[in-house]
């Protein structure tokens, strides 16, 4: 069963929406039936547009506020709504994030 709506790499920068509402972002590890496995994810808390520059901009939050730096996680099949590789822009933004 294939989660991803495309096919990406490991390593590379994938967003999973959650059937929750919640988007995660994350480095790609592996895919299986049980779910996909990312490193380092992040929560999308929000996004802003520059009105002048119309730039866009992600707000990021942890997955928990009490948890160490997550390593790899697994999302559970059951809880993905979609997952696919993320825009150029905000992959950009996600990797100076957890660099």
């Amino acid at each position: 069963m294939a989660l991803l709506e495309t096919s990406v790499e490991a390593n590379h920068i994938i967003t999973i929406r959650t059937v929750q509402g919640f988007e995660i972002v994350g480095k790609f590890v592996s895919e299986s039936a049980a779910g996909i496995k990312v490193n380092k994810p992040l929560l999308v808390a929000g996004i802003t547009s520059g009105a002048e520059s119309g730039v866009t901009k992600a707000l990021w939050g942890k997955l928990g506020d009490t948890f160490a730096t997550l390593g790899n996680v697994e999302i559970n099949s059951v809880n993905i709504l979609m997952a696919g590789a993320t825009h150029s822009s905000i992959a950009s933004q996600y990797t100076t994030a957890v660099s």
